[in-house]
């Protein structure tokens, strides 16, 4: 009993001294800090794919904090299905692009953030990250943001739409820079992570489309 106790006050103190170093790490360097690349990103990176935070931090960006928790990927779907029903979107939407990572198996070979997702009903689809991609998607963020207001006024083909309530969007497509030695391609050390979900999405290619009513 005594040497289970101790075992157990280990663990204890061991998983207290992860949590703490991840909550250390985010309150020094904010998200734009470890966005920018450098020692902190791979600091950052090597730590949460080597050992994993093993209980809820939070972390500042520019405007906002937010909690992490990296046990709750099926609430996070659990939270997805209920606004698809709150919605009246319920089984009516279909598996979109995101970011190859969530496929990864960086622990255990059996386990990733898409796979517990779709034990719940919510799937993926890995996004276009091949050869070309990116600069094919900035290419195709900016032709569907001028489609969408054309200069004769006469609007033919799709366009890319932000509404006012699309703060972030608003606040950082305008001012993400190029990178100084790739023009075509945007600075990967800004804050992109919601630029690339744009550019995923309209990569994504339609296998069908159709008409129909929300009920």
């Amino acid at each position: 009993m005594v040497r289970r106790y101790e075992a157990q006050s280990l663990a204890g103190a061991m998983t207290d001294a992860r949590t703490a170093l991840f909550q250390w790490i985010a309150d020094r360097y904010p998200t734009p800090a470890i966005a920018r690349g450098g020692a902190p990103r791979a600091l950052w990176k090597t730590l949460f794919y080597l050992i994993g935070p093993p209980a809820p931090f939070r972390m500042r960006t520019a405007d906002y904090a937010l909690w992490v928790d990296p046990r709750k990927r099926k609430d996070i779907a659990r939270g997805i299905l209920d606004r698809e029903r709150a919605w009246g979107m319920a089984a009516r939407v279909r598996p979109g692009p995101a970011d190859g990572s969530i496929f990864d198996a960086h622990d255990d070979p059996d386990k990733t953030v898409a796979g517990d997702m779709a034990t719940v009903g919510v799937r993926w689809e890995p996004a276009d990250r091949s050869a070309g991609s990116r600069k094919n998607g900035w290419e195709r963020v900016r032709q569907l943001l001028t489609d969408a207001v054309p200069r004769d006024g006469k609007r033919e083909g799709p366009g890319l739409f932000a509404c006012e309530r699309c703060e972030q969007f608003r606040r950082l497509v305008p001012s993400t820079p190029r990178d100084e030695r790739d023009p075509d391609d945007v600075d990967t050390d800004s804050e992109d992570h919601l630029l690339d979900e744009v550019r995923y999405r309209t990569r994504a290619l339609r296998k069908s489309v159709g008409i129909g009513r929300f009920k």
